[in-house]
């Protein structure tokens, strides 16, 4: 089937882009952890988001423009007490916990992130800015929840603009295959994971190849 192309002055470009830029981070995660199944059930736009969005967990969402769905990458506070439980008893565990705390950090930066690029800011410092103010609020919290744990984890401190700068070049790398993809959320408004990722294998191994997994610190 071909698909009508969207137009630029489509008001939900900008959440599209956002909601891409979730989703294709998280399929470039699951590749990098080494999972081979589903990294989210289905991406989406809401064109009406004038009612609440109730999710897949039973919550209500107020004002949801859009949303990348499905189970955690990484569940702060319990894996964080799962690495402490078992670090001992498995040390392999901790490299690969503090791993996923890295894609989650990133995944949750890449929303804002995108819909920044998308809205052609791309130098470091007005990207930043773009990224914080551009409604992203809940996924920068939701990255420094994480980092919490990794700080206590890694036994170091960093900030959360070490993985902003690490989210930006994962999305500046990545703009080919999340464009495809924030382009057919315009059109088809949901994607299962199945469809979305369809979409971006024709860019996926430039983009693994452009974005090798973030570097774990040593604990």
């Amino acid at each position: 089937m071909v698909l009508t192309m969207p137009t630029t002055d489509d008001p939900m470009r900008f959440v599209a882009a956002h909601e891409a830029g979730h989703a294709f981070t998280l399929i470039l995660a699951h590749r990098a952890l080494g999972r081979d199944y589903a990294s989210f059930h289905r991406v989406f736009i809401r064109r009406d988001f004038s009612s609440p969005y109730i999710d897949g967990k039973n919550r209500e969402v107020d004002d949801c423009s859009g949303m990348c769905e499905g189970p955690d990458l990484y569940v702060p506070r319990i894996g964080l007490m799962i690495f402490f439980q078992e670090l001992e008893a498995r040390p392999e565990l901790g490299v690969e916990m503090l791993a996923k705390m890295e894609w989650g950090i990133l995944a949750s930066l890449a929303g804002p992130f995108a819909e920044a690029a998308a809205r052609g800011v791309h130098s470091k410092a007005r990207m930043y800015l773009k990224a914080r103010f551009c409604g992203g609020e809940a996924d920068f919290e939701a990255a420094k929840t994480i980092l919490l744990d990794y700080e206590r984890a890694s036994k170091r401190r960093r900030s959360t603009l070490d993985f902003e700068d690490r989210t930006r070049e994962v999305v500046l790398r990545s703009r080919p295959a999340i464009d495809a993809l924030a382009n057919t959320l315009l059109v088809k408004e949901t994607l299962n994971y199945d469809e979305a990722y369809a979409v971006v294998e024709p860019f996926l191994e430039a983009s693994l190849d452009a974005n090798s997994a973030p570097p774990t610190s040593q604990f």
